[in-house]
């Protein structure tokens, strides 16, 4: 069966588009952050949604978190994470505004002295615009898996943690309070090794200026496909193994 995995999209729609044409036919399944940083969210989640399927992720998880107003992400840090372009996408009448409470969370971050009592005003002003978005977006990331395996292959937003069981990495804890939340998949940092019962891990959420292959004295046994530190969307196809890219237009 044709797979194509494409790595972390973040809002960049016409590079995903671009890219799919670019590919074999074959099922699409993304490594997750479909939203934030880029321009279209909106766009990214339409297609994906009625084409393909993602893991979950930590960009998608912070929004679907933060309309259901639960406490695993404090709004201003989606906010300046790229969470405000995600919320653009959704409500284009809204860019002015949108850009005034953006540009105070920006000065009320970087500025300790002013009253930290303003967090929660601005955090409580994100709330109400996250809620704006219609609810099917959210049920929808809401049921995302955490990964994917098909026949060997493992697919994930960040690589397995290579120091702790694999069902201890699917927790999630809240990412501010408890340091082991950052050893789930979803904000995994460090570097996989090789897992005996897997033939290979594809992962995205690391940054990479190309793509990274992992390999140890026995082979190949995982590739991380997170290219946007150079501007790049990439996708791989499986089983070929062919890597596909297009620039961020």
């Amino acid at each position: 069966m044709s797979i194509n995995i494409v790595g972390d999209i973040a809002g960049q729609y016409y590079a995903l588009q671009s890219l799919i044409a670019k590919m074999p036919p074959g099922d699409l399944i993304c490594v997750g952050d479909l939203c934030d940083r880029g321009p279209d969210s909106k766009k990214v989640l339409d297609l994906v949604m009625k084409f393909g399927t993602s893991v979950l992720s930590n960009h998608d998880h912070m929004l679907a978190s933060i309309w259901e107003g639960s406490n695993y992400y404090e709004p201003l840090f989606w906010i300046l994470n790229g969470g405000i372009t995600t919320l653009k996408s959704f409500l284009p009448n809204r860019w002015k505004e949108l850009d005034q409470a953006y540009l105070k969370a920006h000065l009320q971050r970087n500025t300790p002295s002013l009253d930290p009592t303003k967090n929660e005003v601005l955090n409580n002003t994100f709330r109400a615009y996250t809620r704006m978005i219609p609810k099917k977006y959210i049920n929808w990331i809401k049921n995302l898996p955490k990964y994917i395996e098909r026949e060997g292959i493992l697919i994930t937003h960040g690589p397995v943690n290579p120091n702790l069981p694999f069902e201890q990495t699917l927790m999630l804890g809240h990412v501010f309070s408890s340091p082991q939340s950052l050893t789930s998949i979803l904000w995994n940092r460090e570097l996989p090794r090789r897992n005996k019962r897997l033939a290979l891990q594809v992962s995205g959420h690391n940054p990479y200026r190309s793509v990274n292959w992992f390999k140890d004295q026995y082979g190949l046994f995982g590739v991380g496909i997170d290219t946007s530190a150079s501007a790049v969307l990439t996708g791989i196809n499986l089983p070929s193994m062919k890597i596909y890219q297009h620039q961020y237009l």
